[in-house]
C-alpha cells in the first residue's frame, strides 16, 4: 500500500481538492486499462475519469470533466421518476455508511442519449473528507454482447448440427439447402441461392446448389422449376456473376433498378430492393458464390463478418463435393478401363490366361477354353502347373 496524491489543475475557474488516496499497488494501471468507465468523485465533483470514461463522454481531457456532479451528465429525472439530484444523494449517502452500493442509473453519453447503466460505488479511504470509485457498466452495451454472443453460438450449433448430417449420410444434395435457409434467417433476406463454378466447353459457369422459390412470374417459375432438375446456369458476360467472378470481391447493390449490372427479370422485378453477390474464394481462386436479396435495410460490407462462419462452411463444402466429383470420375475411369481390358482379353485371338503370386490360374479367356478344353470356371482358383502341366 501506498499514497498518492490526485492533482488536477484546470486553470483559474476551478481548483482541485488533494485528496491522498490509498491505492493498491497496480490500481493505476487498472483505472486507465479498464473496459468499464470508472469515476472517482469526491465532496466538490468529479476528481479523476479514466480513458474509457473520457471515450464514452465525449472528453477530450480529463480537466473538463473535472468538478461535474453525477447530474451534469445524468437526464432531469431518472426511469423511475425521481429527480437525478435527489437520488444521487440517496446513493452517496449510502455508500458512505455500508462503503458501496449497487444500482441503476440512466446516464447521458456525448450525443445526448440516455444509456441505461449499473454504478457500482464504493468508499476509498482518505485522510480529508471521502473519495467514491464509481465502475459504470452499459448494459446497453452489454446486452448488445450478449446477442452477439447468443447469436455466434446459434450459428455454430446450426453449422454443427448440417456439417454432422453431411458427414454421417455422405453426399447429401439438401446440405446446401440447409445451409441457405440458415444465411437467409440470420441476414432476414427474402431471396438467395449458393452456386458453384464448374468448366463446361471451355467456359465457366455457375450452377445453383441451392436457390429459394422465385416463382413470381410464369417465366421465374420455369427457371425454378429447372433449378429442382438441374440447377440454373450463370454464363452470360454482362450479368452481376461476371463482375463478381471478376474482381472476386463483394458486390452490393440497394438500388437494384438504377444497376446496370443487374438485367433483364431480375433488375424489374417490382419487388426487388436489394441485391448481395459474395464469391467464395479457395486459395483466391473464384469456386462458388452466395446471391441473397430483399434485406430489409438494404446490405452493407458488414455481412462479410456476420456470415463469416457459413462462408468457410459454404466454401468446403463446394471444395468436397468437388474433390467427390474428381474421385467419382477417376472411378468411372478405372471401372471402363478394367472393363474394355477384360472385353479385350475374352475376345482375343490367343489364349490368354493369367494366374497370382501362389500360381492359381485367376483369367482364363475364350480361346483359352477352346484349345485346352477346359471351361473358365474349371480352371479358376487350380495350380496351373500341378493340376494342367504334364512331364510330355
Amino acid at each position: 500500500m501506498y499514497l498518492m496524491a490526485i492533482i488536477r489543475d484546470v486553470g483559474d475557474k476551478y481548483k482541485i481538492m488533494r485528496s491522498q488516496i490509498k491505492y493498491h499497488k497496480g490500481y493505476l494501471s487498472f483505472f486507465e486499462r479498464s473496459q468499464n468507465v470508472i469515476i472517482l468523485y469526491g465532496k466538490n465533483g468529479f476528481v479523476d475519469i479514466n480513458k474509457k470514461g473520457l471515450y464514452f463522454f465525449g472528453k477530450q481531457k480529463k480537466s473538463e470533466f473535472i468538478n461535474l456532479q453525477f447530474e451534469n451528465i445524468s437526464p432531469k429525472k431518472q426511469s423511475c421518476g425521481t429527480l437525478s439530484t435527489e437520488l444521487i444523494k440517496e446513493k452517496i449517502k449510502e455508500t458512505l455508511k455500508n462503503k458501496h452500493s449497487l444500482f441503476e442509473w440512466d446516464l447521458l453519453n456525448y450525443k445526448g442519449e440516455i444509456f441505461n447503466t449499473e454504478i457500482s460505488l464504493t468508499q476509498i479511504e482518505t485522510k480529508e473528507d471521502y473519495i467514491i470509485e464509481a465502475t459504470i457498466v452499459d448494459k446497453t452495451e452489454h446486452l448488445s454482447y450478449k446477442n452477439e454472443l447468443e447469436k455466434s453460438n446459434t450459428t455454430l450449433l446450426s453449422i454443427t448440427r448440417i456439417l454432422s448430417a453431411y458427414l454421417k449420410n455422405g453426399e447429401n444434395e439438401n446440405v446446401f439447402e440447409n445451409v441457405l435457409n440458415e444465411i437467409l434467417n440470420l441476414t432476414k433476406s427474402e431471396y438467395g441461392f449458393i452456386g458453384e463454378v464448374v468448366e463446361e466447353k471451355g467456359k465457366s459457369v455457375l450452377i445453383t446448389k441451392a436457390l429459394t422459390d422465385i416463382s413470381w412470374s410464369k417465366e421465374s417459375n420455369e427457371i425454378y422449376k429447372q433449378h429442382t432438375r438441374q440447377g440454373i446456369k450463370f454464363s452470360k458476360l454482362n450479368t452481376i456473376y461476371r463482375q463478381i467472378r471478376k474482381s472476386k470481391n463483394i458486390y452490393i447493390s440497394n438500388e437494384p433498378k438504377k444497376d446496370s449490372n443487374l438485367y433483364g427479370e431480375l433488375r424489374e422485378h417490382k419487388v426487388l430492393s436489394s441485391f448481395c453477390g459474395i464469391p467464395l474464394l479457395k486459395e483466391n481462386e473464384f469456386i462458388g458464390m452466395i446471391g441473397l436479396a430483399n434485406k430489409p435495410d438494404g446490405y452493407t460490407n458488414d455481412i462479410l463478418e456476420e456470415l463469416k462462419l457459413f462462408i468457410v462452411t459454404s466454401t468446403q463444402l463446394i471444395i468436397d463435393l468437388k474433390t467427390r466429383q474428381k474421385q467419382q470420375k477417376l472411378q468411372e475411369e478405372t471401372n471402363n478401363i478394367a472393363k474394355e481390358l477384360q472385353q479385350f482379353i475374352e475376345t482375343a485371338n490367343a489364349p490368354i490366361f493369367g494366374i497370382d503370386a501362389k500360381g492359381k490360374v485367376n483369367e482364363w479367356n475364350q480361346t483359352a477354353e477352346k484349345i485346352t478344353r477346359f471351361t473358365k470356371k474349371e480352371v479358376l482358383g487350380k495350380d496351373l502347373v500341378e493340376t494342367y502341366i504334364t512331364e510330355d
